[in-house]
């Protein structure tokens, strides 16, 4: 019964080999700068995003697409705008809401800084709620806190579409 694991499992990991399988942010070996994604995504400046929540966003994408630090010479430029909106939900019969419901939209354009064309752009986002309470801090706490985890999400899928973008241009 073993035996027939690891063989199963052999040939899985051959099928895998052969399948033209690359890995999106790094190379195939163990060297290297981390392959021609990160490279791409270290040329892109960041452009501010405007009120707390896009700082937010904004430190996000600096985190995940260029952790050593904005590039001296960009190749491109990254412009966000965001829209985000409460609405409370769950209302009680005296009339207090009990649930809060919190959507985050991002618009994105990266465009060439050489040329200033539009290289893509897109829309990422990204929608949670939480408990409303007695409590008007525990309230703004958990604003601030889904707030920022929508932040998150919508920065990751930023990466991943921009990621999909610089592979799908990529001739090799």
């Amino acid at each position: 019964m073993w035996l027939s694991k690891k063989v199963l499992l052999l040939i899985l990991v051959g099928a895998l080999a052969g399948c033209g399988f690359r890995p999106l942010y790094g190379t195939s070996g163990t060297t290297g700068s981390g392959g021609p994604v990160v490279d791409e995504f270290s040329a892109i400046k960041i452009e501010r995003v405007a009120n707390r929540t896009g700082q937010q966003l904004h430190n996000h994408l600096l985190d995940l697409l260029t952790p050593r630090g904005q590039p001296a010479t960009p190749a491109y430029l990254l412009r966000v705008t965001l829209r985000e909106s409460k609405r409370e939900i769950a209302v009680r019969s005296t009339g207090l809401a009990t649930r809060a419901n919190i959507r985050v939209n991002a618009k994105f354009a990266l465009v060439d800084m050489a040329t200033g064309d539009l290289l893509t752009n897109g829309t990422a986002r990204a929608f949670s709620s939480y408990n409303l309470t007695d409590s008007e801090f525990s309230n703004l706490t958990a604003e601030k806190d889904t707030l920022s985890q929508a932040t998150r999400i919508i920065a990751a899928d930023i990466r991943a579409r921009l990621g999909a973008y610089f592979t799908g241009k990529d001739p090799a």
